[in-house]
């Protein structure tokens, strides 16, 4: 009778000799193989037509299963029951309470999946199963109803005038907006504005140059922009621009108002409550005389100014709106 002794495991030895770097390598490599291996078996059952049904795969059953719909997507969670040669998840989604006509079959190695790209206002019926190595297919959950909602728009409009003084190089809130019913997509909004240096009297050129920014929930949402007017008193000096024999120079009065709108670049948000602010800043604390001279008959003051607001208007949409 050949007998047969357990000889010494070399391969452990071996490997506990090996510097860190190779058997860390090694160990790499091992677990690469793998998941090649895994995914290849995966692939050959799951296009093989030789499954067979066993009922020793336990069911998923219903209190495991968690679902939650959004705009075109519905996403399921679950835990599973304890299967030691677990494949993976089978899950088919259908129009048809009997599955007669399926619109997709997925599978998926996690206890979880998102079926997107569904239809507005629609039921589906969802199924699904365990799928080990052998392979052997377990029987279905039971079906989970869901319908997935229409397309929904958010507006929030403020119709009211409001005029802010902007008067220091430090950021401050001109503008304040909260809404409680933000949903899941884009959104963006637009605020109609007249922007104007304040003159202080006297024979004074004056200048206000600002900055703006947008915030939501106190962060930064899209890039600066900025603003420039000009206000002036008109006066009248033997003084002149370009020569003595120009004689008498006027300046008119004028004020420059800039008008507009701000307009914010659509981006992603997020279901529930947002504040949205504008806030600004001066850029030109000039408080010198002369310091930004257009004339030499005019002192130029960088100056304050004032911001006047209307018509604000919020838009949010769902993502698969668009």
């Amino acid at each position: 009778m050949t007998q047969y002794s357990q000889g010494s495991p070399l391969a452990a030895v071996r490997l506990r000799n090996w510097p860190p770097g190779r058997a860390a390598a090694f160990k790499l490599m091992v677990s690469h193989l793998q998941d090649i291996v895994n995914s290849s078996l995966a692939s050959q059952v799951e296009q093989s037509s030789d499954r067979e049904f066993s009922s020793f795969i336990p069911k998923i059953p219903d209190q495991n299963i968690e679902g939650s719909v959004d705009f075109r997507s519905v996403r399921f969670t679950w835990t599973p029951p304890l299967v030691d040669d677990l494949l993976f998840f089978e899950l088919e989604i259908s129009r048809n309470q009997f599955f007669n006509n399926i619109d997709q079959t997925v599978t998926t190695p996690d206890p979880a999946y998102t079926f997107s790209n569904l239809i507005d206002a629609q039921i589906y019926y969802v199924r699904l199963r365990i799928v080990t190595t052998q392979p052997f297919v377990g029987p279905w959950s039971d079906t989970i109803q869901v319908t997935t909602p229409i397309a929904r728009v958010i507006t929030h409009t403020n119709n009211s005038t409001t005029s802010v003084n902007v008067t220091t190089g430090t950021f401050a809130t001109l503008f304040t907006f909260s809404a409680t019913d933000f949903i899941d997509g884009v959104a963006w909004w637009s605020l109609d504005y007249e922007f104007s240096a304040i003159n202080a009297g006297g024979n004074v050129f004056y200048w206000a140059d600002a900055e703006f920014l947008w915030l939501v929930d106190g962060n930064q949402q899209g890039p600066s922009f900025f603003l420039t007017s000009f206000d002036s008193t008109s006066v009248s000096s033997p003084q002149h621009m370009h020569s003595a024999s120009l004689g008498t120079v006027i300046i008119p009065s004028f004020a420059f108002v800039k008008t507009g709108s701000f307009f914010q670049v659509p981006f992603s948000i997020t279901k529930g409550s947002h504040t949205i602010e504008l806030q600004a800043r001066l850029l030109n604390n000039h408080p010198t005389v002369g310091e930004l001279t257009f004339s030499p008959i005019q002192p130029t003051y960088g100056s304050s100014c004032t911001l006047t607001f209307r018509n604000f208007a919020t838009f949010n949409i769902n993502l698969g709106a668009i």
